[in-house]
Parts: structure tokens; C-alpha cells; sequence
């Protein structure tokens, strides 16, 4: 089972609806996603039961709010990806740095028009990245830009890249991103440009679909 989880050190970036619609793309292109909300309040559970698009008789929603990233996952064996959203709390960060914890694919967020939340996004990535470096981990992580709109595309990533590039992490940065949807929320995996930016994004972590 390939595990994802949508992690980011900051709230308001749209990790929540990120994992939701991550989860429910890979179900309409018939995998078998195993949904594990960590995040407190319990949104993408919450979502994903009232979405007709997430057969609850191929998938599964676990909810544990708060609780950090499992090692084991007794019935794996079912289900070809599990799609975990979290909250903005560290503990997740340092389970990845945990060997148990190999394999999974981490996606990290950021919002271009928020420079304060992309410096400490940067800032606390380039952190992970290096610990895990130092204790020979290895980590499959990208950064990704998120909520951004066409138009202000270019110039907004060389923004969050120049940020990165400071840190020394620009090799984390997705050559891919997320835009503004115009579905309402939180199923913006109906509009056309959205589904094909969650399906490249998931090819380039290595994710079959």
C-alpha cells in the first residue's frame, strides 16, 4: 500500500482540502484509498462521507484527530494507497525522520501570496530535510504551490523559488501546482484544470494513475 500525507508546519493552506480531493481522484480512477484523517475537527472524514464519488464499500475513512502518523496498518493488504491529512502540529515531522516511517510521500502545501507562511513553511522544511540527511533518512517530499491562479502563476513562483533557494531546498519545489478552483468547495476535483493538476502531481511522487 503507497501511503501519502499532506503535511505543512501552518494552517490556512489547504492541506485538508488537498488530501479530500487527492483521496477522491484516486477513487474515481478505481483505487482502493484507505483515508486516514489526523486533522483536528475532522473535515476530510466528514467530506468524504457525504461525497457519492468515495464508495465507502471499496474505501475507508479512519478518523484520529491529532494522533501522529501509525506504523502499522493491520489490513494494508485491501487497499492500494492511503491518503493522510494532518494538522499543523510537528510531531508529524519528526515521524517521518523515524524509520518506521519509511516510504511514505509527503506533500507540503504553501500558498504563494502568503510570503510570512511560505518563509516558515521553507524554513521548517529545509529543517526536516536536513535532519534527515544528517540520520541517512529518506524522505520523498515536495513542496507544492497551492491556491494560485493563472495569471499570477510566474511570477508567484519565482517568489516561493527564490525563498526556497535561500534555504537550499529548491530541489523540493514541484515542478507542478495547484490553482484556484471554480467549484464550490470542498469537491474541486470536478473542475477540468484541477483534476489534471492533482493527476500530475501525483505522477511526479511516483503515484500510478
Amino acid at each position: 500500500m503507497l501511503k501519502i500525507v499532506v503535511n505543512a508546519p501552518k494552517g490556512g493552506v489547504g492541506k485538508t482540502t488537498l488530501a479530500t480531493n487527492i483521496s477522491l481522484f484516486l477513487a474515481k480512477q478505481g483505487k482502493r484509498v484507505w483515508a486516514l484523517d489526523l486533522a483536528q475537527g475532522g473535515l476530510m472524514s466528514e467530506d468524504l462521507k457525504a461525497s457519492h464519488d468515495f464508495d465507502s464499500s471499496n474505501n475507508k475513512i479512519e478518523t484520529k484527530e491529532l494522533e501522529e502518523l501509525p506504523s502499522r496498518f493491520p489490513g494494508s493488504s485491501k487497499f492500494d494507497v492511503l491518503v493522510a491529512d494532518t494538522d499543523d502540529y510537528f510531531k508529524i515531522q519528526s515521524n517521518l525522520l523515524d524509520e518506521n516511517h519509511r516510504g511514505w510521500r509527503v506533500i507540503v502545501p504553501l500558498v504563494p501570496s502568503d510570503p510570512k507562511g511560505c518563509r516558515r513553511i521553507t524554513r521548517e522544511t529545509a529543517k526536516l530535510a536536513r535532519a534527515a540527511l544528517v540520520g541517512s533518512s529518506r524522505i520523498n517530499l515536495q513542496v507544492v504551490i497551492n491556491k494560485c491562479s493563472l495569471s499570477d502563476y510566474s511570477s508567484r513562483r519565482q517568489d516561493v523559488e527564490g525563498i526556497m533557494e535561500r534555504e537550499g531546498i529548491l530541489g523540493l519545489l514541484s515542478p507542478e501546482w495547484i490553482p484556484f478552483s471554480t467549484e464550490p468547495d470542498p469537491y474541486y476535483i470536478k473542475d477540468p484544470a484541477f483534476f489534471d493538476s492533482i493527476e500530475k502531481l501525483l505522477s511526479s511522487i511516483g503515484v500510478d494513475v
